[in-house]
Parts: C-alpha cells; sequence; structure tokens
C-alpha cells in the first residue's frame, strides 16, 4: 500500500497500479485502491469491470462508492458521481469515520460549480474548512488549497486564487501534484489570471514531465499540451491537446480543451473555432455542466450555432416534480415503480444498493411521496402522459 501511495503521488501512474494490484489480490478490501490508481492510469474500463465483480462482496462500501464517483466525475456522469459522493458521505458518517469527507465535499463543490450552483458550492466549502478546522491533516492541505482557489478566481479574487494555488505547490509538495494532476490546466488558468506567469510555467513544467513518465496515458499527455497552450497561447497546441483528449475517456478535459481552441481560434477570424466551440458546448451540456455550457454559449452565436441548436441559458431544472429528477433518478424510478427491491435495482444499474437509497431519498424528496405504491403511481401517470404526447 505505502509503495502504491508513493508512487501515486509521485506521478508513476504504472508502478501504482502493479503495487495496488498486488495488494488487492492478497486483500481484496484494497480493491478501492486498484480501482483509482487505474482511473489515474486511464485505465476505466478496468475499473468499471472491477467495480462491478465488488458488488458481489462489498468490503469498505464507502470506499468502493467514492472510486465508482470518481469513476463517474470522470467520465462527465456528474449526476451519478454526485450521488456516490453523497452516499459516501452517509456511510461514512453511520460509521463515525469521516476520514474522505475533504475530498468528498470539494468533489462536490467542483460539481457544483460545473452546474452553476455556486451557492451549493459555498456550503461545500463550508464543510471542508470546518472540517480541516476540527481535524487537521496534512494530506488535507492541497485540496482545501486548491479548492480554495477555484471558488476565488470564480468570484474574481484573482490575486487570492493564484496565492492558494502556489500554496498547493510549496506546502506538502509530496502530496500536491496527485491532486493538480487532472486540474493542471484550470490551475494554470488561474495563475494567469492572478498575473503569476512563473507558478504558470512551473505547472505547465510539471505536466510535461508527468506526460514524459506516462506516454500511454492520454489524460496525463493531453493535459500537458493544454497547460503549455495556456502558457504559451499557442493554438497548435491547443489542436494536439484535443486531439490527444479525444482518444481518452475524459469528456469534460477535451470539453475544456476545445472551448479554449474555439476562443483562440475567434481571436484569429479561423472558421475552425465554430466546430470546437459546437463540441465543448454538446459534452458540457450532455455532461449537466450547464455553467461551462452557457459560458461556451456568450461566445459569438455564429460560433455555436447550428440548425436545431438551442439557443439561450441552458433551462435551469426545478427543485420539484418529474422534471427535477436526474436521469439515473428516473431510471430507479422506474425500476422501484415496476416492483424491484433496492437490491434488484442497484444489480440492474450496476450500482451499489446504497447509491439506490440515495437516489430514492432524493426521489421522495423531490416527488414529495412516502411510499413506494405513490411512487408508482406518478411513473405510471408519467408514462401514460408521455405516451399521449409522444414524449
Amino acid at each position: 500500500w505505502g509503495l502504491g501511495e508513493i508512487a501515486l503521488n509521485a506521478g508513476d501512474c504504472a508502478a501504482a497500479v502493479q503495487h495496488h494490484t498486488a495488494l488487492s489480490v492478497f486483500d481484496a478490501a484494497f480493491l478501492p485502491e486498484e480501482a483509482v490508481a487505474r482511473i489515474h492510469l486511464d485505465d476505466f474500463a478496468t475499473v468499471a469491470r472491477l467495480l462491478r465483480t465488488a458488488d458481489d462482496a462489498p468490503l469498505r462500501p464507502a470506499m468502493l462508492i467514492w472510486a465508482q464517483a470518481t469513476l463517474n466525475m470522470g467520465l462527465g456522469r456528474l449526476d451519478d458521481a454526485d450521488a456516490g459522493f453523497i452516499t459516501a458521505e452517509r456511510l461514512e458518517a453511520d460509521l463515525h469515520v469521516p476520514g474522505n469527507l475533504v475530498n468528498i465535499r470539494v468533489n462536490r463543490g467542483l460539481l457544483a460549480l460545473l452546474r452553476g450552483d455556486r451557492e451549493a458550492a459555498r456550503e461545500h466549502l463550508d464543510v471542508v474548512r470546518a472540517t480541516v478546522a476540527d481535524r487537521p491533516n496534512t494530506g488535507n492541505h492541497a485540496t482545501h488549497q486548491y479548492f480554495e482557489a477555484v471558488i476565488a478566481d470564480a468570484d474574481g479574487d484573482h490575486a487570492a486564487a493564484a496565492e492558494r494555488i502556489r500554496s498547493v505547490q510549496r506546502d506538502h509538495p509530496f502530496l500536491r501534484w496527485r491532486l493538480l494532476r487532472p486540474h493542471v490546466a484550470q490551475a494554470v488558468r488561474i495563475a494567469l489570471n492572478g498575473g503569476d506567469r512563473k507558478l504558470a510555467e512551473d505547472l505547465a513544467a510539471q505536466a510535461g514531465a508527468h506526460a514524459t513518465r506516462n506516454p500511454t496515458v492520454p489524460t496525463a499527455r493531453g493535459t500537458a499540451a493544454h497547460a503549455a497552450a495556456l502558457v504559451s497561447a499557442d493554438h497548435h497546441l491547443l489542436e494536439r491537446a484535443v486531439r490527444i483528449l479525444s482518444t481518452g475517456p475524459r469528456p469534460l478535459l477535451l470539453a475544456a480543451a476545445s472551448a479554449d481552441l474555439g476562443r483562440a481560434l475567434l481571436t484569429v477570424g479561423d472558421a475552425a473555432a465554430t466546430p470546437a466551440l459546437t463540441r465543448a458546448y454538446d459534452l458540457y451540456a450532455q455532461a449537466g455542466a450547464d455553467a461551462e455550457a452557457d459560458r461556451v454559449r456568450t461566445d459569438p452565436d455564429r460560433a455555436t450555432s447550428r440548425p436545431g441548436r438551442r439557443t439561450g441559458r441552458l433551462r435551469p431544472r426545478a427543485d420539484q416534480g418529474w422534471e427535477a429528477l436526474t436521469a439515473s433518478e428516473r431510471k430507479v424510478a422506474r425500476l422501484i415503480a415496476a416492483g424491484h427491491t433496492n437490491r434488484s435495482a442497484a444489480q440492474a444499474l450496476v450500482v451499489s444498493p446504497h447509491t439506490v437509497n440515495t437516489h430514492l431519498a432524493s426521489i421522495f424528496r423531490k416527488l414529495a411521496v412516502r411510499s413506494r405504491v405513490h411512487l408508482a403511481r406518478i411513473v405510471l401517470a408519467q408514462d401514460d402522459t408521455a405516451t399521449a404526447t409522444g414524449g
């Protein structure tokens, strides 16, 4: 375990997978560590298989669900990721061992910002601050400071945001790079917004070194090219980043690079800006990252419009009623209405029964129901309406 964590923190993803795979073979309780290591290697298909196998005999369910949520976040399945993080936090609270609370709330905060819910993001930050104050842990420093930086940058306090990134770099360097690897382009952008070019160049250099150590990992190579392109303002490097990331499994990283490429091409009047921005918009909208999709829409309309494309801002999701349910919640609602138990619904959706419980709690709250019978009536009425209207 120690060798695997050292390798992962140092950016040697292949060695981390080797150590954690050996560990999980010896003791299946450590399968979540293998899954997380493989996520850093972009081996998402193996992770999905491992997690399906683990559902048959769940050990350390909170950590398994954390790994599943991390996978879903990488895949751009934001609703599923959020439900997983909520479930992992609930299970840790039930056991009175909230060891992952800071990481959970930071990820939920980042998800909230992608959706444009700054109020929720601030609530998550408040929990992170309180947890760090109550239970100081040097391992949480980089995660906490990065989240502070993202919030400060979103608020327009670019100097404070850059200082937070400097803190991530300066303090506890053993842990810093593991966090920043998938977020390096955003960290570079924050540094540049704060006027710290040296910091931006340092981050880009670290990303380049990481890509050299991991030449078969599209995320490593693509984010390195993206970071370098932001520092040098080179749209050819952005094109390279988009090409590489399009071969990887992370749609939100591809969307970010495509958006930056489209904006760069707009400034030089290149017609290729239109497909780049359109791709970014579609990826963000499909993931439910409404705030980022709307940011792309703020570029000139000609760059993101085509016949049949939605105009104006994405419609915010309702708070109550059927329209408030996520796609995953609707699947759960229909399975429960059809007579599935929580466990059989979980098997059908290839998720944990704990996650189904989380979905059901949200469904009952949004639909204001208290029983499965009432839920079944609503689902039946909804499906009848959809059939009648052809929806």
